[in-house]
């Protein structure tokens, strides 16, 4: 795992850390992507 750290381009003085993994290009196997890790935990609303 990886931390990566982007700006918010709405808010130029806010920055977000999310994980992610180095794992391999899933088209081109000689070659590495990152792949943001994603979790989402669903509200009422979306139940």
């Amino acid at each position: 795992m990886v931390y990566v750290v982007y700006r918010n381009p709405h808010t130029q003085n806010v920055a977000n850390i999310q994980e992610a993994a180095v794992v391999r290009h899933p088209e081109q196997p000689d070659k590495i992507s990152c792949l943001k890790v994603v979790l989402l935990f669903p509200t009422k609303s979306y139940i």
